[in-house]
C-alpha cells in the first residue's frame, strides 16, 4: 500500500495520459522515466496485494467463521470507503472542472479506492459460497494437484495472459467505475482466489525465497520488451484517455498478444520474487516494520488528497519535472504519516485502520502475520 504514494506521484508526470474525469492531475511536462516506474510498480503491487488479501481472508474465515469474517470485512473495508470517498470525489470534481472537463461527463467512480469496492464484492461472494456449503476440501485438493505440478507456470501465464489480453495494451487496468468490464474484476479475483487457496499450503510460500533471485532476473528480462510493447500499442491505438481500449478487442495488433503474455510472466515472476525476498529479509518482526504495517492503510486512504492538491498547485511552476515529483512525493508522505500520528495512532479507533493501540501489540501482530510466510 505504501508504494501507492510513489505510484500516484509518478503518474502525474508519466507520458501515458490518465483519465481527467477520474485523475485530474497530469502535467504538460512529462518524462518517460515515470512511465517505467509506474508500470513496474503496477505490474506486481495490486496482484500481490490481492493474493495476500485472499490468503489472510481465508485465515480470518477459518478463525471466525463466515459470519465473523463478513462482519469484520464489511466494517474494515466499508466504513473507511464511506468516510473517505465523498470528500475525495468533491476534490476530484473541483480539479476536473478546472481542467475543462464538462460537468455532464463527471460520473460516479471509486477513484483510488476501487480496490476496496472489489474486496467488498469478493467478501460477499466468498461468504455466500461458504455459507451455502462450498466443498472447500475438493477445491483444495484440485488446487494442490495443479499448484505443485509442472502445469502451474503454463496455466498461470495462460490464464493471466488471456485476461490481460482483454485489457488496454495487455496491462492490468485499475477500473474505478461502479460497473467495470468483467475482465478487470475477474483478473483481480484470480489473484485473490490464488491467495485463498494457498492458505492450506502456506508453508510453500516460504520456499519462494530459494529462487527469489532467479524470479527477479527473469522479471528484469521481461520488463523492457514488455514496456516496448506497451509504448508501441499506445502509439498504434492513438489512445485518448479512457478506462479501456475497447476497439482493440475485435482486431488487436499482433503485438497486443505478445504484451499480454509478457505481462503475465512479469506479474507472476515479480510476485514470487518479491515475496521470496520478503520472506528472506523482511519477515522478522521489528518496531519499524510494525509501525509501517500499522500505518499503511491510513496512509493509502489519505495520500491521494495531498497528491491531487500538490500536483495541481505545481502545474504552472517552471521547476524541473523531477523536482516537482520529489515535492509531491515528500509532501504527500508527510501529510499521510503526519495525520496518522495526529488522528489515528494510539486512538480508540485505530483498529479500524489496521493500527495497533501500542507498539508491543503492533510487533506481536506483525510477528503473527509474518509467521504465516515463514512457516516451514
Amino acid at each position: 500500500m505504501l508504494l501507492g504514494i510513489v505510484l500516484h506521484s509518478a503518474a502525474c508526470y508519466m507520458t501515458v495520459p490518465t483519465e481527467p474525469r477520474f485523475f485530474p492531475m497530469q502535467e504538460t511536462e512529462k518524462a518517460f522515466a515515470f512511465d517505467i516506474l509506474v508500470f513496474l510498480i503496477h505490474a506486481f503491487r495490486m496482484p500481490l496485494f490481492f493474493l495476500m488479501a485472499g490468503l489472510f481472508a481465508r485465515m480470518t474465515m477459518e478463525r471466525r467463521g463466515w459470519q465473523g469474517f463478513l462482519r469484520q470485512r464489511m466494517v474494515r473495508l466499508g466504513v473507511p470507503l464511506m468516510l473517505f470517498l465523498p470528500p475525495l470525489l468533491l476534490l476530484t470534481r473541483h480539479y476536473a472542472l478546472a481542467m475543462g472537463v464538462p460537468p455532464d461527463d463527471l460520473v460516479f467512480h471509486f477513484s483510488v479506492f476501487w480496490f476496496l469496492y472489489f474486496l467488498l464484492v469478493f467478501t460477499l461472494v466468498v461468504a455466500v459460497l461458504v455459507a451455502a456449503g462450498l466443498p472447500a476440501g475438493v477445491l483444495d485438493g484440485v488446487f494442490a494437484k495443479i499448484w505443485f505440478s509442472l502445469w502451474r507456470w503454463p496455466l498461470l501465464i495462460a490464464v493471466t495472459g488471456c485476461l490481460l489480453w482483454t485489457q488496454y495494451a495487455g496491462t492490468l487496468e485499475p477500473e474505478s467505475t461502479l460497473t467495470p468490464h468483467w475482465a478487470i474484476p475477474t483478473t483481480y479475483a484470480l489473484f485473490y482466489l490464488t491467495g485463498w487457496q494457498l492458505f492450506p499450503h502456506r508453508e510453500s510460500v516460504s520456499q519462494w525465497e530459494r529462487y527469489a533471485g532467479r524470479y527477479l532476473v527473469v522479471a528484469a528480462i521481461l520488463l523492457f520488451p514488455y514496456l516496448g510493447c506497451i509504448d508501441e500499442l499506445v502509439k498504434a491505438y492513438n489512445r485518448e484517455a479512457t478506462p479501456l481500449i475497447r476497439a482493440s478487442w475485435s482486431i488487436p495488433e499482433p503485438i497486443h498478444t505478445v504484451a499480454a503474455m509478457l505481462g503475465a510472466g512479469l506479474v507472476w515472476c515479480l510476485i514470487f520474487g518479491i515475496t521470496g525476498l520478503f520472506v528472506r529479509y523482511g519477515s522478522r518482526p521489528t518496531q519499524t516494520g510494525a509501525y509501517l504495517a500499522g500505518a499503511a492503510y491510513w496512509v493509502y486512504l489519505t495520500h491521494f488528497f495531498a497528491v491531487l492538491v500538490l500536483c495541481n498547485a505545481l502545474r504552472t511552476s517552471s521547476m524541473p519535472v523531477f523536482a516537482k515529483f520529489a515535492i509531491v512525493l515528500a509532501g504527500a508522505t508527510a501529510f499521510a504519516f503526519g495525520t496518522y500520528e495526529l488522528l489515528v495512532r494510539r486512538r480508540p479507533w485505530a483498529w479500524l485502520f489496521g493500527a495497533a493501540s501500542s507498539t508491543a501489540t503492533a510487533v506481536a501482530g506483525s510477528e503473527s502475520a509474518s509467521s504465516l510466510l515463514r512457516a516451514r
